[in-house]
Order: C-alpha cells, then structure tokens, then sequence
C-alpha cells in the first residue's frame, strides 16, 4: 500500500491519490458541484475537516486497523500546516508494533518547528528529526523503530509502563531494533523529557518475550514482587531428553509459569499436546501455574497467590524428586 500513487474514484473520474484535500480535488479537475456531491452521497469518507479518502477505500481497510491509522496519520499530517513525520504510537502502528487499542483514534507526529498541539484526535510534538532517524513506511515519513520506541518509552511515562515493555521486547524480539541501536539512540537523548523511564523500560525489555502477554506477565510478576524468573527455558530430563520449552521458569522453586493466550490451543490435538507435555514437566517434579489476560489484568491478587503457593509446593519437594536440566535459549 502507497498513499502517493494514485487512485480513480468513480468509473470517469480524475486520478486522486488514498488521501486527498477539496484543494488537490479542484487542482484534478473536480468542480465544486461534483466535490459537494461526492461528499454529500458519501462517495468520499471525511477523514478530517476537508480530508477525504474514497469510501470503498476506507471499507476494504475496516478489518486492518495499520492500514486504517496510516490513512488517518496522512490526513492530520495533511492538516498540519508545517512539515510533519509520523511518530510515537502511531508509528509503532506504522512499523506493525503492539499497540494499546486506546491509542488507535489518536494521531502522533513530531515535527522541528512550531508549536505543540494536543487534542484528543492529534498530538504534534517538537523535537530534532536527523535524517538516520526517519525512513519512509508506506509512502509516508515516519521515525524508524528504534527512535519510535524510545520516543513512546519517554512519551508514555510510568504509568503505561507494561505498554512500553510490550512494544520494546516485540521491537527486539522481531527484529526491527537492536538493543545496541536502542542504547546508541537513547544515549543521544538523555537530556530529553522523559529518559529516565526509558532507561528503565530498555534495561527491563527481554528480546525472548514472543508475545505482548508475556511481556505484560514480566511486568505483573515485578509489581507483585515475585522473584523475575528465567525466560523461554528449556527443559530436558536426567537423561538429557528435551521435554519442554517453558514461558518462564523458577528454578529455585520448582515452578513453571505459563502464560496463556487465545492461539495457543487453535489445532486439532492441541489439548492432549499440552496435557500430556504438562504431564511430563510434573513428572519432574515440577509445579506448574498457568495464567491469561484476565487472570492478571482482572484477578491479579488470586493470581499472585496462586504462583506463590506454587512456590511453597516446590520448595517442599525433596531435591531428589526434580530431576530436570535447564538449557538456557540462546
């Protein structure tokens, strides 16, 4: 998908490019009578007062919400009467990033000059844009992953805290950041407002995470105090049989914890998989605590509890009775 290439709208008429101004359609030949009537009949979709993109257009992208944020960020920059690039949350959008869903009807961009804007629909902040800090997505400017990441590591605070680690371990784990580009790109902004959350957010980032719910896990384990536990750890027997690659991993407790999200289970057999798979993890003598979304966003303190209790459990077992090995990941 490229915003800049152009697009017919109804059979006959001028080329429009994704996202247009009732300016771009005058200079295309559209009269005033037929951009009324376009508008008027719902042929073209308001994106923002005088922005429009074509209604088909806007329908085709309604089970993507990427594509839809790309359209919508091409019109605030369009509304914007200064330079602009992409930035912050919406270009995690951009970059296919975890995103939290209050975020998506909000637009961010950054620009050098001018004053700040904040709205509810659109934020503009100001900062330096080096050339190595922007590539193009889509055909639109946006900053790259690793200035993105830590632009919403400073941007979103202490408080969206578990938003930050999942965009930060998705960022490292995919790919699209490395650790070395995150510190080099952090290090040049140590002055800036809100660093010292991002040093906190890069130092706690685990590049082994695999899903936004365990990276959500690591941060519920460190705010109830558990002790952190070993991550994506692989299980053998005393015979160095491997049995089990685990989300997370007390090794001083006896206890796996699991963290549960809607896919795991989607093929046929999935189930008996994992039962006989948990059958032979406690066969080691190891507890074993499963948990969702749920389970730690709305049952926090039981959830807690649960693990704690595992704990006691398998520090009750007799050293004899845990006969596993543990291969880190590499």
């Amino acid at each position: 998908m490229t915003l800049t290439c152009g697009k017919l709208g109804d059979v006959g008429e001028p080329m429009l490019p994704m996202v247009f101004t009732v300016a771009m359609a005058r200079a295309r030949g559209y009269s005033p009578y037929r951009i009324e009537q376009n508008v008027r009949t719902g042929r073209w979709h308001a994106l923002r007062r005088g922005i429009f993109c074509l209604r088909e257009h806007w329908a085709a992208d309604a089970g993507d919400p990427m594509l839809r944020h790309v359209m919508e960020a091409t019109a605030a920059r369009l509304s914007v009467a200064r330079f602009t690039v992409v930035s912050g949350w919406s270009a995690a959008m951009l970059h296919n990033l975890p995103c939290p869903a209050a975020r998506l009807g909000l637009v961010t961009l950054t620009a050098e000059c001018g004053a700040r804007i904040r709205r509810p629909d659109l934020h503009v902040a100001v900062a330096p844009l080096p050339t190595a800090h922007v590539q193009d997505r889509f055909g639109v400017p946006t900053t790259t992953a690793a200035r993105c990441a830590v632009d919403v590591a400073r941007q979103s605070g202490a408080d969206d805290f578990a938003s930050v680690v999942c965009l930060l371990d998705a960022a490292l784990h995919d790919g699209k950041a490395s650790r070395v580009e995150l510190q080099r790109m952090l290090d040049g902004m140590r002055r800036w407002p809100g660093s010292g959350v991002a040093v906190r957010a890069l130092a706690f980032a685990d590049e082994k995470a695999e899903t936004p719910l365990e990276s959500r896990s690591r941060v519920f384990i460190a705010e109830a105090g558990l002790p952190a536990p070993a991550t994506q750890v692989e299980i053998c027997d005393d015979t160095g049989r491997f049995v089990a690659r685990v989300d997370f991993l007390w090794p001083e407790y006896r206890t796996v914890g699991e963290a549960d999200g809607r896919t795991k289970y989607r093929q046929p057999g999935d189930l008996y998989k994992e039962k006989r798979r948990e059958d032979r993890l406690r066969e080691l003598g190891l507890e074993i605590v499963r948990w969702s979304w749920a389970d730690i966003h709305d049952r926090s303190d039981e959830t807690e509890q649960r693990i704690w209790q595992a704990f006691a459990r398998g520090r009750a077992r007799s050293h004899a009775d845990a006969g596993f090995l543990l291969l880190r990941r590499s």
